[in-house]
């Protein structure tokens, strides 16, 4: 009999003030405590939740980086730790050297860093402050092992691939996804495409609100390796949570054999269009 591996899950659809950090962090602490008194083990913030999201105001954002052991870090090791759950906690890092990247830090239940991830497909003012990221991280967790993406990471398949292929079972993506009709669109159908090209759960975390006359999404989500929907945030602020079977994973595979299917020299041959630049 196979055993029962559940993940409790909670992704924070929330507003945030751009650039006041103080009053994002004590914003997301309220909702995280609402998550785990909900019985969440791993939550997951939307992107630069500390600082706000802006494409146009990126300069800005990359002044306000903050090293690991700085305030956001610090603030949320220590709720992780009171409230024993994991945490991904995305912010603009500060690396060294005056180097940025947009970043997702996973807190473990002690308040330890576990590791991070940093965005490796930048999109309009980004690519000109902040550093693309590299590689694509796994973690084990007590619950599972999971692989982060950030926002416009999922409209490029291949993140979600290459996190199913190196053993990710759920794959978070904190967002700040934009709520015109032709970019959330794109949202809801890319986090439906991957979950079942990649036979996973993916989890993706959109703030909602706006800054600067720019409306966010929201429509934070839970999919199942089925491409179903198992819980939906609507557009305003809130806590969206659901256990993941994680079993469904292994039973659905057995169905649907996409992953066993795809050829890996097709990914030889997009890296060698890419080097002679298509």
């Amino acid at each position: 009999m196979s055993e029962n591996r559940t993940m409790r899950a909670a992704l924070i659809q929330m507003d945030c003030v751009f650039g006041d950090v103080e009053k994002n962090l004590l914003h997301a602490v309220t909702m995280i405590e609402e998550a785990a008194g909900k019985g969440a083990n791993i939550i997951c913030l939307p992107e630069c939740f500390n600082t706000g999201y802006a494409v146009d105001r990126v300069e800005e954002m990359a002044s306000l980086a903050e090293t690991l052991s700085g305030k956001t870090i610090g603030f949320m090791g220590e709720t992780a730790r009171r409230l024993g759950c994991y945490l991904i906690a995305p912010m603009i890092l500060q690396i060294g050297n005056g180097i940025a990247e947009n970043a997702a830090v996973l807190l473990g239940d002690q308040g330890e860093v576990l590791g991070v991830y940093a965005k490796n497909h930048l999109i309009g003012g980004e690519k000109h402050y902040l550093r693309r990221g590299y590689g694509y991280p796994v973690f084990e967790t007590k619950y599972g092992n999971i692989g982060i993406i950030i926002c416009y990471d999922m409209a490029h398949p291949e993140t979600a691939r290459i996190l199913a292929e190196k053993g990710a079972e759920v794959i978070f993506v904190p967002s700040a996804w934009r709520d015109m009709r032709k970019f959330m669109h794109g949202f809801r159908t890319n986090i439906v495409c991957r979950a079942i090209d990649n036979v996973v759960f993916m989890a993706g975390a959109n703030r909602c609100g706006e800054i600067g006359g720019v409306a966010f999404g929201g429509c934070s989500q839970f999919v199942d390796p089925e491409g179903i929907i198992l819980e939906h945030g609507g557009n305003a602020e809130g806590v969206v949570v659901s256990t993941l079977d994680l079993e469904k994973i292994r039973r659905e595979r057995l169905v649907n054999g996409v992953l066993n299917d795809s050829d890996p020299c097709d990914f030889s041959c997009l890296a060698e269009l890419c080097r002679r630049g298509k």
